[in-house]
């Protein structure tokens, strides 16, 4: 293949990832400048501007995502791992109650340790909960759909959930109160996430994971990966008295920079196989989309003589 065929191949691994993440950028800048605008408006008019920039940005990073795959040759939408099949819904509670597993230690230890759970108002804003619930899918979408696809068939799986967890990672150190452990917890949990979609296919499971992760610690710990989103119920008062309080169970970034989160993340990658549920529709798409795109570089001649 020359230089200007690769330069221009909507299919080639580097400009795929540069396609996603170019678009992925001028989005940002985009409803960076409408949040900056809002500012002119008064406080009433300000109400829910953030959870709408939220939510159209992941809304936008989801359609370029599947506008990449509709540029390739031999593209099906099914095999972005997005667009839901008959196996998506099982996924999803299966990543629901993965959360819940994933919490409900943290939360008994930290009762255990020191500090108590009080009931407070109950705050479950719906559009704040719906941008929470966006936003987490759509980190996955950006992280571990095509990036992660792309990379795993060039490099194989092994590299591509390294380097998209450290990405993961990294996108988290600019977060209020970030931390050495919160950085190390968001590159494990990076890993599994990136593990299950990997092997299954889909990112359904990771996301619904991720999701319900976010909504339940914000409800009974308060902060999440260093946010007050103003969601809760049970929250849980840490017993300052003790030194080890803030490195088991959290500062101000939230529970995910404790070492008890360091510990349940590590203990769950060892049940991996038990987590990762493999959706059929997306691998027989993907397997539809290089077994097409292989075919369609071939020499028609030779391509007959071996159907003879």
């Amino acid at each position: 293949m020359s230089l200007y065929s690769r330069v221009f191949d909507p299919s080639h691994w580097v400009n795929r990832i540069a396609y996603v993440l170019m678009l992925t950028i001028l989005a940002a800048l985009g409803v960076y400048w409408i949040g900056i605008s809002s500012f002119s408006f008064d406080e009433n008019a300000l109400r829910g501007v953030a959870e709408v920039v939220t939510i159209i940005f992941w809304t936008i990073v989801f359609g370029i995502m599947i506008r990449d795959e509709q540029r390739q040759p031999e593209g099906q939408l099914v095999a972005t791992g997005i667009i839901p099949t008959r196996q998506t819904l099982p996924m999803i509670l299966r990543g629901v109650l993965w959360a819940v597993a994933l919490a409900s230690p943290i939360a008994l230890m930290c009762a255990l340790l020191g500090g108590e759970f009080t009931v407070t108002a109950l705050r479950f804003p719906p559009l704040v909960v719906l941008a929470i619930v966006i936003s987490s899918i759509g980190e996955e979408v950006l992280f571990r759909s095509t990036v992660l696809r792309v990379l795993q068939d060039r490099f194989g799986s092994g590299w591509a959930i390294i380097v998209t967890s450290v990405l993961f990672s990294l996108a988290h150190t600019g977060n209020a109160s970030a931390s050495m452990i919160s950085s190390i917890n968001t590159f494990l949990i990076g890993v599994a996430f990136g593990t299950v979609i990997a092997v299954g296919g889909s990112i359904w499971v990771a996301a619904s994971c991720h999701a319900a992760w976010n909504v339940l610690v914000s409800m009974f710990f308060g902060a999440v990966s260093g946010h007050d989103v103003g969601v809760s119920w049970i929250q849980y008062v840490p017993n300052n008295a003790s030194s080890l309080s803030p490195l088991l169970m959290g500062d101000a970034y939230g529970v995910e920079s404790g070492l008890l989160c360091t510990a349940v993340i590590t203990i769950s990658l060892g049940f991996i196989r038990h987590i990762v549920v493999v959706d059929p529709f997306v691998t027989a798409a993907r397997y539809r989309v290089t077994f097409n795109r292989e075919r369609s570089h071939e020499n028609p001649i030779t391509v007959m003589e071996s159907m003879k």
